[in-house]
């Protein structure tokens, strides 16, 4: 039989490790190099497992077990505290991540509204759905 602690320990130690979590998390996160190009070398493994039903299929499952009121909650309380500080953080990334999609916005000429709404779509907001599709993709 394989020894497994109790829920309470285990518990109890997964609380007490809590507060060296942060420093070794960040040191982590330092010491990584070449996380990218893995991931860009990954990216055909990636496509594979998400056709694969069965990967498919666990991941239903783990969202199956998620309690929409539980994740609501969290959402609330941590995702609320967290959120203006992460963006005044990364407001200049936004903005920078941002600016070619602005630009392609810009660049549309757009022709004089008509009286025909569906031809106004067609004429007016479908190029500057395509110029913003198009940016974004280039990116």
């Amino acid at each position: 039989m394989v020894f497994v602690p109790s829920k309470e320990a285990r518990r109890k130690a997964y609380e007490s490790a809590i507060g060296s979590v942060p420093s070794k998390y960040k040191d982590g996160v330092a010491a990584t190099t070449g996380w990218k190009e893995a991931a860009i070398r990954g990216q055909s493994l990636y496509e594979q497992k998400m056709r694969d039903a069965e990967i498919l299929a666990k991941r239903e499952r783990a969202l199956q077990r998620v309690n929409e009121s539980d994740w609501k909650n969290r959402a609330l309380t941590l995702g609320s505290t967290r959120i203006a500080q992460g963006m005044q953080e990364n407001s200049q990334k936004q903005a920078d991540n941002y600016e070619p999609i602005a630009e392609a916005l810009r660049s549309v000429n757009l022709p004089d509204r008509t009286a025909d709404p569906m031809a106004n779509i067609d004429n007016r907001v479908k190029p500057i759905v395509a110029a913003a599709v198009q940016a974004s993709r280039s990116r």
